[in-house]
């Protein structure tokens, strides 16, 4: 049997693990203050956690 000819399927499926810190003021993206102030850059942080991956 040709295998050249059927498409390749794999048994196993993605998977993507995120860890990150709970987006806390003046605990996470610190280098962002000034000239965000500490609840703003945790904002930030809160909506670069949201942004799905591909």
């Amino acid at each position: 049997m040709n295998n050249s000819s059927k498409a390749h399927h794999s048994p196993f499926t993605s998977a993507l693990l995120v860890v990150a810190k709970r987006p806390a003021p003046g605990q996470t993206k610190t280098r962002l203050s000034p000239p965000l102030s500490p609840d703003q850059a945790a904002a930030l942080y809160e909506c670069f956690l949201r942004i799905p991956s591909i």
